[in-house]
């Protein structure tokens, strides 16, 4: 997960998205990790790595330091300086704040540690893969949605989205900022602001699926008559009882770069 940086968008960041919902990237590695030769900092402009593989301007690369920080740049520009070169390795340049090739702004300090060297750790690169709630019918939210999945940075052109489950309603992500040791309740949030990014501890991720077609004997029955309406997080699905039938999956992840 986009750990640090907001991990969810209501209403927006992807394509056509079921109204409410959230959308979800995550990262995942590509290929064989290359070895940081030098990287002082997250702030630094150039980081040196090795000739393991490739990397070319506007590849995406989640960094891990030996402590276990990690943090996910984009290169706005590679000075390779590989075989029959002798230096035998690549200057990595990157901007902060994200521009050119980078617009998306993943190089922007989230729950980053400044502060880390990250000499002596790995780099991979990634590729962003975005979930998210499709609505069934654009112009009838009720009709419900599908979670979908798509391949890109934010901003770019939709990416042939597939179809990853049928008969999804929602999807929300909270976060927990302090006091997050069980068996503190902890203080979440829906919403994080950019100050309370970098103090992000865990994150709680719930998917909301429902039956295909509502179950006649069970609109009618006293059980469905006294329902609380569906809500997930911070999002009210429905504003009186139905006879959908629903499921909850609901998980949480630590945010591993927040000294955890």
């Amino acid at each position: 997960i986009n750990g640090g940086n907001t991990v969810s968008t209501d209403g927006g960041g992807v394509p056509t998205q079921l109204p409410g919902t959230d959308a979800v990237a995550l990262y995942r590695a590509k290929r064989d990790g290359l070895n940081i030769l030098n990287a002082p900092s997250v702030n630094a402009a150039n980081w040196t790595v090795d000739c393991t593989g490739p990397v070319n301007a506007g590849d995406t690369m989640t960094c891990i330091a030996t402590s276990g920080e990690y943090v996910t740049i984009c290169a706005t520009n590679v000075n390779n300086r590989c075989p029959p070169q002798p230096n035998n390795d690549q200057v990595v340049v990157f901007n902060p704040g994200g521009a050119g090739t980078c617009p998306q702004g993943f190089n922007s300090p989230g729950g980053q540690r400044p502060d880390v060297d990250y000499s002596g750790g790995v780099c991979y690169n990634t590729e962003r893969l975005v979930y998210y709630v499709a609505p069934v019918d654009v112009a009838d939210a009720s009709k419900g949605g599908r979670l979908m999945l798509y391949n890109g940075a934010a901003g770019e052109p939709n990416r042939n989205p597939v179809l990853v489950a049928n008969d999804v309603e929602d999807l929300q992500a909270a976060y927990c900022i302090a006091n997050c040791a069980d068996p503190a309740p902890g203080d979440w949030t829906n919403v994080p602001t950019a100050a309370q990014e970098p103090s992000i501890r865990i994150v709680r991720l719930g998917l909301l699926t429902r039956t295909p077609a509502e179950d006649p004997k069970f609109s009618s029955s006293p059980q469905s008559a006294t329902a609380p309406a569906a809500t997930l997080e911070n999002h009210a699905l429905s504003a009186a009882p139905d006879g959908f039938r629903r499921r909850l999956l609901r998980t949480t992840v630590k945010v591993r770069n927040n000294d955890l």
